[in-house]
């Protein structure tokens, strides 16, 4: 679970020793691990868990959080004698047929502060003559790479002596624990002692996060669209998903009105890169008439 000095932490962690009190399961207090809601928080959990399964056995895995779960993933994947975490999977797969890409659009809150960082007034005319990018098919792969080596295959071959592996995406590549949780941390002047702290990974971890930021600048969502994994697997799912963008073929006047108003450069509405923003549906003729 999440922090205990969040009400959500708190309350997902409180519901979930009610729900098996409700029906007459004992809550092993050790089989409850506190962390925060990123994937780091995740995937220390997991390994907490992990190394007490001898003494303190367990079947499933409840994680609060999708961004947790992801972290719990690669804790499991990273272990020598866990070699595959099917339920952690499941959680993602339940994610994803819910929701797709929404979670994209709405709910993760790296996303937001890409929208926000887009809404800089400057650079206006460059955005629009370069909303698709060269080589951007090829930039949009990178994604994959990240989901396929540093999400599962570095974590499950580059172990320590324990058999553990490292959250290698969370710990050299994403910018949002940097900027949601170390920056924030670090901006306030009580913390000021930590400065003392930071090293070289900080350093790199924040160059990363500056670059990043200034792509967002230029190119809407360029964290989404190039780089997180975490989108990539969500846009498999665009097409069965519970929630998004469905095209009507039969109403569409083909207008591509949706295409053009669109800042991720979809193919169609609803397709694996589509992120539910309903910018599309704000413009489209069929739905205004």
């Amino acid at each position: 679970v999440g922090s205990q000095d969040e009400p959500t932490g708190y309350e997902r962690r409180e519901g979930f020793c009610r729900a098996m009190e409700e029906n007459g399961l004992v809550v092993d207090e050790e089989l409850i691990a506190v962390g925060n809601f990123k994937k780091d928080g995740g995937y220390r959990c997991m390994q907490k868990l992990l190394r007490k399964r001898t003494e303190h056995p367990f079947t499933a895995v409840y994680v609060t959080s999708e961004m947790m779960t992801i972290g719990a993933l690669q804790a499991t994947l990273g272990s020598r004698h866990y070699k595959f975490a099917f339920y952690v999977l499941g959680l993602l797969l339940v994610f994803g047929a819910a929701l797709g890409r929404f979670v994209c659009g709405w709910l993760c809150p790296f996303g937001l502060i890409q929208d926000l960082v887009w809404k800089i007034p400057v650079f206006k005319k460059w955005r629009k003559r370069h909303k698709t990018l060269p080589g951007e098919k090829l930039l949009r792969s990178l994604r994959w790479v990240m989901l396929g080596v540093l999400c599962i295959l570095l974590p499950l071959i580059a172990v320590d002596v324990v058999g553990n592996g490292k959250p290698w995406f969370c710990a050299y590549v994403c910018p949002a624990g940097t900027l949601e949780g170390a920056v924030g941390l670090l901006s306030n002047p009580k913390n000021a002692d930590y400065f003392a702290m930071l090293g070289p990974l900080f350093t790199r971890k924040f160059v990363i996060m500056l670059i990043i930021g200034t792509a967002c600048v230029f190119i809407y969502r360029s964290f989404c669209r190039f780089l997180c994994p975490l989108g990539a697997l969500y846009g498999l799912f665009n097409k069965v998903s519970v929630f998004g963008v469905e095209l009507e073929e039969e109403k569409c006047t083909h207008c591509n009105l949706c295409l053009s108003h669109c800042k991720v450069d979809i193919r169609h509405p609803g397709d694996r890169e589509c992120i539910s923003c309903g910018s599309c549906v704000s413009v489209c003729p069929t739905l205004r008439a």
